[in-house]
């Protein structure tokens, strides 16, 4: 069982559900804006084409994983966890705690190792019947499990043996 979270390979695929919900936070604004527009400040109309694009740059994004900060694919090494992104490069990743874990859908804020302003998103989506996901079941499992049980005491009991 110690070699269960050794390596996770999470590759995401293109996704029209993904895409819709990280449009949805831009999309109200833009309702917000058009309602609030036509019923009050008119000059709130200026601000639905803003509202509108920021929409299609995550649908974009995160649901069809084009674009150089996309997240494609996230692996899980030795404790370390990479994102894979559209650019092609990969970097390691810690977990924010804005992260929300689900047993279907998970919202994954990423913070580059590298910097401390850089930060990644990806919406992962377990299949199910009567929608499909964009992420392999079993191995969303295991990463879920893995960011729900805690990065250091899964990678420190990986090498460890209780007898």
């Amino acid at each position: 069982m110690s070699t269960v979270f050794n390596r996770i390979e999470l590759p995401l695929r293109p996704s029209i559900l993904s895409g819709v919900v990280a449009a949805l936070p831009w999309l109200a604004i833009a309702a917000f804006l058009i309602v609030v527009g036509y019923t009050r400040i008119p000059w709130f109309l200026g601000a639905v084409p803003a509202a509108l694009c920021g929409s299609w740059i995550y649908f974009r994004r995160m649901g069809q994983l084009k674009g150089k900060t996309a997240v494609t694919s996230l692996l899980l090494e030795q404790g370390q966890l990479y994102a894979q992104l559209g650019s092609g490069e990969r970097k390691p990743v810690s977990p924010s705690p804005a992260s929300r874990l689900g047993r279907r859908l998970s919202l994954l804020k990423l913070r580059a190792n590298d910097s401390t302003v850089r930060a990644y998103s990806a919406i992962l989506i377990d299949g199910g019947t009567i929608c499909h996901g964009n992420v392999p079941g079993n191995e969303y499992r295991r990463l879920r499990v893995w960011l729900r049980l805690g990065q250091h005491t899964l990678t420190t009991r990986t090498g460890a043996t209780n007898d």
